[in-house]
């Protein structure tokens, strides 16, 4: 089928990056795309975001892969080091031979930029429409059509619909029905902090990472070059979820006493801190019902130890377009879960992984993980990282067409 033929109306639920990335991404193929914002405005809420080879292969599918580079500051290092001492355990330069390995370079850019950039393309389309204030709460499938019931007793009628609406979908809660997320036992607590505060003992250009027991920090520059994203994560006992929640920067000083000096200065720096509780959900094989699907996090919300929830929701929005375009509309629906949940199911079963061995390992866990990372050099640690980040729309959608009937047998850990 030719993506010439115009694929009829789409409705996204959800104007966060994934819903944007699908709105763009489906612009070409769609007669109109209709995106429903609960919220007031349009706008992302959080500080920095990392960005992979294979998050800026889809975003120069979308054309605008420049206008994000602008935005952003390109990582030279990837950096693990011990958050009690200090040491270092693996050092991976993100030079020119890992934008030539992977084809893209590895970026940081804040949240609300990425954001802002993927609404500016939308903003030029007419074929686009961004309605804010649109809280659904209901979907009803008909023959040859499906609607979108908002709260204030408005609907949006569309031949697909897209549920964008992260990790507490309510497009999820009729597709899937697996009730709500399950809280994943950590805390992030997260602050933005000037130039002059950094410590100036630290690499100001690298993603770095301080492992330690139960507990690990993550920083790096923003887009702008006069401050850092810093986010500190523990694991807690929690009873309830919670978002954007301030917490007095004494008590995240005590939290993180045990750490090495220029960790714990870089922690004393900030005045104010926002905390998160953080929830999962395992893998799921359907993302479909009919003529509604599911994107981004609300079919595989992941912990953060990836790096890879907006990169995988980009992928996403790149995938069910040419979808659209090669098979049709309707079949695209069926098919988004088959082509997609084998890679984003490892994708979420590496974070997991990644926290328990890599992030906050302690006593004889911790020795071993010490072991095998000094062990990787840069051979290894670029074969390790090719499943990830070479992807492209283009092996994308080849795996997706080879594996279109068999979603089972992509569920590896």
């Amino acid at each position: 089928m030719s993506s010439a033929e115009r694929q009829g109306a789409f409705i996204i639920v959800g104007g966060g990056i994934a819903g944007l990335a699908s709105a763009l991404a489906l612009a070409p193929h769609a007669s109109s795309v209709t995106v429903l914002e609960r919220n007031s405005r349009f706008q992302e809420v959080g500080a920095g975001i990392q960005l992979s080879p294979n998050a800026f292969a889809a975003l120069d599918e979308l054309g605008v892969k420049e206008a994000v580079l602008t935005r952003s500051i390109r990582v030279q290092r990837l950096t693990v080091l011990d958050a009690q001492s200090g040491g270092t355990l693996v050092d991976f330069p993100l030079d020119d031979r890992f934008e030539a390995q992977f084809g893209h370079p590895y970026a940081v850019v804040h949240r609300g930029a990425l954001h802002r950039t993927l609404l500016d393309a939308c903003r030029r389309l007419a074929t686009i429409r961004l309605i804010t204030n649109a809280n659904v709460n209901g979907l009803t499938e008909h023959d040859d059509s499906i609607t979108a019931n908002l709260a204030d007793g408005r609907v949006f009628v569309g031949d697909v619909l897209i549920g964008a609406d992260g990790l507490n979908s309510s497009v999820r809660a009729q597709v899937v029905g697996d009730g709500a997320p399950e809280p994943a036992g950590h805390v992030v607590y997260r602050a933005v902090i000037s130039a002059e505060q950094f410590p100036a003992d630290l690499p100001a250009r690298s993603s770095i990472l301080w492992a330690g027991p139960d507990m690990h920090v993550v920083h790096y520059p923003l887009a702008d070059g006069k401050s850092f994203n810093l986010v500190a994560t523990r694991v807690e006992p929690v009873n309830e979820m919670f978002a954007n929640r301030g917490i007095q920067a004494a008590w995240v000083r005590s939290a993180f006493a045990s750490v090495a000096p220029p960790l714990r200065r870089l922690l004393d720096a900030p005045a104010h801190w926002r905390a998160w509780s953080i929830a999962d959900r395992a893998p799921v094989h359907t993302w479909h019902r009919g003529r509604a699907v599911l994107m981004g996090d609300a079919a595989h919300p992941m912990l953060q130890y990836a790096a890879q929830g907006a990169c995988q929701a980009i992928e996403d929005a790149v995938i069910f377009a040419r979808l659209v375009g090669a098979v049709g509309a309707n079949d695209a629906v069926a098919s988004l879960g088959p082509a997609r949940a084998g890679r984003t199911a490892r994708v979420q079963q590496t974070a997991r992984w990644l926290g328990d061995a890599i992030y906050h390992p302690a006593g004889v866990p911790r020795r071993a993980r010490d072991v095998m990372l000094k062990s990787l050099d840069h051979a290894k640690l670029t074969a390790s990282l090719q499943w990830l980040y070479a992807w492209t729309p283009d092996n994308g959608l080849a795996l997706a067409n080879t594996h279109a009937t068999h979603d089972g047998e992509l569920i590896r850990p």
